[in-house]
């Protein structure tokens, strides 16, 4: 993608006047690329020691519902689903445009330093027999809103420390990396339940703590561009519903953004339930009837699908245009959810993991080319309330879909679920393929078809990430 690819006026509709107040761009480069990758070796860390503290708490809150509450651990889940997820969405809404007021750094680490500090509180908690499934709701959710402010910065950051021809590449190996820790985690989760007992649970959750205090060192040596520094020492605010509304005035009046947007958030609508539901999946006798290792390989199998599918986008252009790899990978998961299943069924193990392993592969090919265009598209100064906008959009109905998910499962078992899940998505899918501006994003964009795809890419600016 070269600079020359700029929103069209359309953006911007004639009869209002764009405010946006003059601010200093830094021109990404080699050096302050090479940055970004040292703040994000950092960010992996955490990232780990979060995945296998977040398999262990799954499974301590499946087995412990299961002997407490039987016949409401779907319900459970749901509930744990939503006490993380609802506060993260809410919080992201309008922590997008306080990130843009705000010095990105200090946002960052600040809300990785939470995130520590209630997982410490965790531990005490179990250490000293406190800990309930209420409890540790409170705990998500605190987390949740922590994980609110860190999401849009650490988007945010990206367009002002990789240059423009470099996007496709630092999001593909961005997702590469994320899919091999998130590989590798959840396999460690279930090893270090498997030998310490779900009983001693606190002992894995230092790990998180312990991440944390590896990944703030990258991020205190690194410079991020702070662009409204000027703004905060001439004391310049505007207020936050108008520069909320900026957000979502972008995303309204970008023709194509939109309707992009919107098949994102109903795939995400018809899916979480079935990620958010995997564990009753195999602890259930009448289905997979497995273990905390079973857990564990079929995450890592849609990880390893993921880690692929990441891996070929870094290699050559697959897609001529970007909204190809999106359509592409949203039809794949839902073959996926149905492969999978349709094998939950039979009790087919093997057959469970290939509809994860297609699952995986479909991620980054619709996340990865997603995100080009609206990286491309979206200015620097709006990064932060403009992506915020996009992911409440995309993410809003999550938390009700996983706790009407929870309880209609409990009724209609969780195969018919996932079934007329796919059944849904697959008709909404194609609805919006032929009868919306969907597939013509990048053209309405004025986006260059040829250069807005995969790039090919140079491996010489990776030095050692979404």
């Amino acid at each position: 993608m070269s600079d020359e690819h700029q929103p069209q006026d359309d953006l911007y509709p004639e009869n209002s006047e764009r405010t946006l107040e003059p601010f200093f761009e830094p021109q990404a480069d080699t050096g302050s690329l090479r940055q970004y990758w040292v703040f994000f070796s950092g960010q992996l860390f955490s990232l780990f020691g979060s995945s296998v503290v977040q398999f262990a708490i799954i499974w301590w809150l499946t087995l412990t519902s299961e002997s407490r509450y039987p016949g409401q651990t779907g319900l459970i889940l749901s509930l744990a689903s939503v006490a993380g997820f609802a506060p993260f969405v809410i919080t992201s809404l309008f922590a997008g445009v306080l990130v843009d007021r705000w010095n990105r750094k200090i946002v960052i680490g600040t809300a990785d330093a939470t995130q520590a500090f209630v997982t410490a509180i965790l531990i005490i908690a179990f250490y000293l027999g406190f800990a309930t499934i209420p409890v540790v709701l409170v705990i998500l959710a605190i987390r949740g809103m922590a994980q609110g402010f860190h999401s849009p910065a650490t988007q945010a950051i990206i367009i002002l420390m990789v240059p423009k021809e470099k996007l496709t590449s630092v999001n593909s190996y961005q997702y590469l990396f994320n899919g091999l820790i998130n590989l590798v985690g959840p396999v460690i989760g279930a090893i270090a339940v498997e030998a310490v007992g779900v009983d001693h649970i606190a002992t894995i959750l230092w790990l998180d703590v312990i991440s944390f205090a590896v990944a703030v060192i990258p991020l205190i040596m690194i410079t991020i561009p702070d662009i409204t520094k000027e703004k905060r020492e001439r004391g310049h605010k505007n207020s936050f519903r108008r520069e909320f509304s900026e957000g979502i005035s972008f995303i309204v009046n970008a023709k194509g953004l939109l309707p992009l947007l919107l098949t994102f958030t109903f795939i995400n609508i018809l899916s979480s339930p079935v990620f958010m539901l995997l564990p009753l999946v195999v602890v259930s006798p009448d289905l997979l009837h497995g273990t905390a290792t079973t857990l564990g390989v079929i995450m890592a199998a849609s990880q390893g699908g993921s880690i692929i599918g990441s891996f070929m986008l870094t290699r050559r252009e697959l897609f001529q245009k970007n909204v190809q790899g999106v359509a592409l990978g949203q039809l794949l998961t839902y073959i996926g959810i149905f492969i999978l299943a349709l094998s939950a069924l039979q009790g087919n193990l093997y057959g469970a993991l290939i509809g994860m392993f297609i699952t995986g592969i479909s991620l980054p090919l619709s996340n990865i080319h997603s995100q080009n265009i609206w990286q491309s598209v979206v200015p620097p100064e709006l990064q932060g309330r403009v992506m915020a906008v996009r992911q409440t959009i995309a993410w809003l109905m999550i938390p009700v879909a996983q706790l009407i998910g929870g309880v209609i499962s409990d009724r209609i078992g969780i195969v018919n679920l996932f079934i007329g899940s796919v059944a849904i998505g697959t008709v909404i899918l194609t609805i919006a393929w032929y009868f919306t501006s969907f597939q013509n994003v990048e053209k309405i964009l004025g986006l260059d078809p040829e250069t807005s795809a995969t790039t090919s890419l140079d491996q010489d600016y990776i030095a050692s990430d979404q």
